[in-house]
């Protein structure tokens, strides 16, 4: 997947990001569950489909809060960014410091 996601293709990133995911939450694997979700959004993103990347984030999110890890809000603060929704990008950034 990550291999894909280097080389420019990023639907194919996303694809198997979303396979290491599925089989993460399968095992009950949270810590993989965040990893495939955090992949299949970045190749989201970098393929222009950000309402995808933020449903993709928002479908884990709390999950990364239970787990501790806060670059799900960081990330979904980018996706706003870039979506021009920059109060909620602030709200999103607000509450990655704020677990940080």
């Amino acid at each position: 997947a990550k291999a894909a996601l280097v080389a420019g293709d990023f639907d194919a990133a996303a694809g198997k990001f979303s396979e290491a995911k599925a089989m993460a939450q399968k095992h009950g694997d949270a810590a993989g569950t965040l990893s495939g979700a955090k992949g299949t959004a970045t190749a989201l993103m970098r393929a222009g489909q950000l309402r995808a990347a933020v449903s993709e984030l928002e479908s884990v999110v709390d999950l990364a809060v239970s787990e501790g890890d806060s670059s799900v809000y960081g990330m979904l603060g980018d996706a706003h960014t870039d979506l021009a929704e920059l109060g909620k990008a602030g709200a999103y950034y607000d509450k990655c410091l704020a677990m940080d």
